[in-house]
Formats: C-alpha cells, sequence, structure tokens
C-alpha cells in the first residue's frame, strides 16, 4: 500500500495512520553471530558467548505512525480483543475521529480478526452519523419540519 502511494505529497500523508507493533528486547534476539576461529578452538572461553533464549525480557510497542502524534506502550501478547479494547476504541477511532485520518494496518492477525473489523465497520457507521449530525446542526437556518430536515440530510 505504501509503495503504491510513495509519490504522495506530505499534505496527504498526514491524513494517514499506519499501525503496526514490534517486540524491542534487552539482549539480541536472533542469535546469530559469526565467530572465526582456528581449528580446535570451537568451544575456547574467548569464542562462546552467552545468549538469552528470545531475547530476554522486553517490551511490545504499538506504533500508530501520524504525523505529530506518540507511540503506545503494549505489555504482553497482543490478541484480537486487546487490538480492539486496547487500542482501537481508546486510541485509534479518536484520532481517526478527531483528525480525520485513514487507518491503514498491517494484516496481522489480531488486526483482521472478525471482532475487530466488525468493531471498525459500526465505528464507521457510527462516524458517519456523527459528522452528518454535526453539519446538520451547524445548519443556518435551522430545520423548521421534518421535510426540511429530510432535504438537509439529502444534501
Amino acid at each position: 500500500w505504501a509503495n503504491a502511494h510513495i509519490r504522495w505529497c506530505l499534505a496527504l500523508w498526514t491524513g494517514v495512520l499506519l499501525t503496526d507493533e514490534s517486540r524491542f528486547s534487552l539482549y539480541m534476539a536472533d542469535g546469530r553471530q559469526r565467530v572465526w576461529c582456528r581449528v580446535g578452538e570451537r568451544f575456547a572461553d574467548v569464542n562462546v558467548v552467552d545468549r538469552v533464549v528470545h531475547g530476554g525480557s522486553g517490551v511490545m510497542l504499538w506504533a500508530g505512525i501520524c504525523y505529530g502524534q506518540q507511540v503506545h506502550f503494549i505489555d504482553g501478547i497482543l490478541n484480537a480483543q486487546r487490538y480492539r479494547d486496547e487500542i482501537l476504541s481508546p486510541i485509534v477511532m479518536p484520532l481517526i475521529h478527531d483528525h480525520h485520518l485513514m487507518l491503514q494496518h498491517d494484516d496481522a492477525q489480531p488486526h483482521v480478526a472478525r471482532i475487530c473489523t466488525e468493531f471498525l465497520e459500526a465505528e464507521n457507521i457510527e462516524y458517519v452519523w456523527d459528522a452528518l449530525d454535526r453539519r446538520i446542526q451547524q445548519r443556518v437556518p435551522v430545520s423548521a419540519d421534518i421535510q426540511q430536515l429530510r432535504t438537509a440530510i439529502e444534501e
């Protein structure tokens, strides 16, 4: 998606909320480290490196990468319910509503789970109702009867 829109100007990119998460460990996590040694010195103390399985302790970082916004730390494993309850509802939806952003996420399993897609679908229609209501309330003159209200909604 990003490559398809690489030629966008800054003004267009400021309206996009890219989301992703990553784990940062205290120790190197992949365990790959090359050591060159002479024959017979493979297990000499100088050539052996202690390592911690899976990188040891670390933190999960969820980032809603958007012009001028901050990152949020997530403790533990992020499943679909946590993604909906701890990220989408309290963080993403207010950003989308307040700044009129377009959400672009990767296809990680929690992001595309049914409870998350249903939540986003429900929130999108709620956003439409809210935006429409604000426009109707700002109209001058105010609708005097049901027919004027219907006309205002259609416009």
